[in-house]
């Protein structure tokens, strides 16, 4: 999770996973590991962030849900194989927020799903990075 800078009042976030990391035999043979879908949700401060709307994504298929404030749960998904086989970084989200106030706020992820196109769990091996940000 990587803050970008902040501009006219607002902030984006954008959340990538290192495809690159491993290449275990399971996922997707001696081929790149892939990842087809992933679903979680992104807690952080509504006192000093609303959510504003989400530019990008990665995988192509982003569904979102920000409906209650400091929580965004999101699935994305792809069907197109040279997207979710991609080694290094891949784009999962890039979410925009309006800044409320000053402070600190470090964002707080949690996955309920990481699949590999031929279903393999990959949630054992993420290692997540979360990302914070100071707001003058």
């Amino acid at each position: 999770a990587t803050w970008g800078p902040i501009s006219g009042g607002q902030v984006q976030l954008t959340l990538r996973i290192d495809m690159g990391t491993f290449n275990d035999p399971l996922v997707n043979g001696t081929n790149p590991d892939d990842i087809n879908s992933i679903q979680g949700a992104l807690n952080y401060d509504a006192s000093l962030l609303s959510f504003a709307t989400v530019p990008g994504s990665g995988l192509q298929n982003l569904i979102f849900n920000p409906s209650t404030p400091g929580v965004i749960q999101w699935l994305n998904g792809s069907t197109n194989p040279t997207v979710d086989t991609q080694q290094g970084l891949q784009g999962l989200a890039v979410f925009t927020f309006n800044i409320l106030a000053s402070g600190s706020v470090t964002t707080a992820n949690s996955f309920v799903e990481v699949l590999s196109r031929d279903e393999v769990d990959l949630i054992p091996r993420i290692i997540v990075t979360e990302g914070t940000l100071t707001i003058p």
